[in-house]
């Protein structure tokens, strides 16, 4: 792993020109960590062209969802996770412990860890934290592509991690 990097969290709204305004002189790694459907939509659809991975975490009570995309310009399953908010109900974030939102965490920075060591990322990972129960969906990412890509953003000198 790299002992340096930098990481940039974001204490303000993303609008589409976040990171042009921010002037990231490399591709982004994007870990998303809002409370909306249309937040994860309008952020997906500014950095897919540009974000070399991508990381999706939600929280519903004492259930955990983390969806992982090692190649956003390439990906076409994402998008079919931001459905309309009104399809689904789901007890209040704010009810959720801290635990629930450690965990949720924690599997975000293992995906990037794996993405970073040329191993697929899981593409969605689901955790029933009541039921003990985890269910996940590997990523169909071509190891020969994933393994350059990610090869490459270990080279670099100054990496930006974006929060």
């Amino acid at each position: 792993m790299r002992p340096l990097i930098r990481v940039t969290g974001i204490a303000k709204p993303f609008t589409r020109s976040t990171l042009h305004d921010m002037a990231i002189p490399q591709e982004p790694i994007i870990f998303c960590c809002v409370d909306s459907i249309p937040a994860r939509r309008m952020i997906w659809e500014t950095i897919r062209a540009s974000a070399l991975f991508f990381v999706d975490g939600r929280m519903a009570t004492e259930i955990v969802r983390v969806l992982a995309v090692g190649d956003p310009v390439s990906d076409g399953d994402y998008a079919s996770t931001l459905y309309a908010e009104e399809n689904y109900t789901c007890p209040c974030p704010a009810a959720s412990t801290i635990e629930t939102a450690s965990i949720c965490a924690g599997w975000m920075v293992h995906q990037f860890a794996k993405w970073l060591r040329g191993l697929p990322a899981d593409a969605d990972v689901t955790l029933n934290l009541l039921g003990h129960r985890a269910d996940r969906r590997r990523a169909l990412i071509a190891r020969s592509t994933h393994r350059s890509r990610s090869q490459e953003y270990r080279g670099l000198p100054d990496c930006g991690l974006f929060l």
